[in-house]
């Protein structure tokens, strides 16, 4: 899946690169039980034609291309490949594509699953970041405060903390909410809210260092830029990492479900004391 390093670097290298150009088409290419957008949705992407692209802004979980015609394209949570194509280039097989005036293309191949690929208005955009931020914090636009606040608004669900990490911060899912709580040495199945305020402090930091750091390295080794190059940041949560040693104390690194198996160091995470 392209979490928030990975959307941020795309997001970035979009608005470098799509700035004036002028689309001509938009279709669907192929579906999929695992692409989860209505079946008329494709048939917007016509409102595109002639626009052109004015901006594009990452609002986790979600990137929007911005169009001079009132439209604009919302790329959802997805898990797959965004690459935009030279003219003339040959195209990988894939699901979506949108044509531009100059021949380039830019392509979506999904591989896991997603939320679809939009046409809304700049109205429609600015309602849906609205909805967004009842109940996602942006991870490196908030503050400890914002972050106490989302905990406060959403305690009674009394979930582990990676699953709270992947529903609630923007972006954040499985592998990072994983890599996170490891940095921050809590264990993935604790409860944020269970937590002393410093080590929820703890936690605020690491998102901000860890997703930075991210980042900075153009996203994980596992994943793709627009351009179809690899990011550089390595990711020691992940389950093919279980046996290896803890980056933090070089424990051999163990295994634990939640939300999917993930690893975690069983010294700089231990699991909290059940009480009597």
């Amino acid at each position: 899946m392209l979490e928030y390093p990975e959307l941020h670097t795309i997001a970035s290298q979009m608005q470098a690169d799509l700035l004036g150009k002028t689309v001509t088409d938009g279709v669907m290419v192929k579906t999929n039980n695992n692409l989860f957008m209505g079946a008329h949705e494709p048939e917007r992407y016509a409102e595109l034609k002639g626009g052109v692209v004015t901006g594009v802004e990452l609002h986790a979980p979600e990137v929007y291309i911005a169009l001079n015609n009132g439209n604009g394209i919302v790329i959802g949570q997805c898990g797959g490949k965004l690459l935009l194509h030279a003219p003339g280039a040959k195209l990988p097989t894939h699901n979506i594509c949108f044509t531009f005036q100059d021949g380039s293309c830019l392509t979506y191949t999904m591989m896991l699953w997603s939320l679809g690929i939009y046409v809304r208005t700049h109205e429609e955009w600015q309602q849906r970041k609205a909805d967004i931020d009842q109940t996602h914090l942006q991870p490196l636009d908030s503050s400890y405060d914002d972050f106490a606040a989302i905990l406060k608004k959403f305690e009674s669900e009394k979930m582990p903390a990676k699953t709270f990490l992947s529903k609630h911060i923007g972006g954040v899912m499985s592998t990072f909410a994983a890599e996170i709580l490891l940095y921050a040495k809590v264990y993935p199945a604790a409860s944020l809210h269970a937590l002393d305020t410093d080590a929820q402090k703890r936690v605020y930091d690491t998102i901000r260092q860890i997703l930075t750091s991210a980042c900075e390295l153009g996203g994980r080794v596992n994943e793709m830029d627009l351009h179809g190059a690899k990011g550089r940041y390595v990711a020691m949560a992940e389950r093919k990492n279980i046996g290896k040693p803890c980056p933090i104390c070089g424990h051999a690194l163990d295994k634990t479900s939640v939300g999917g198996v993930t690893a975690f160091c069983p010294t700089c995470q231990p699991k909290p004391l059940r009480k009597k």
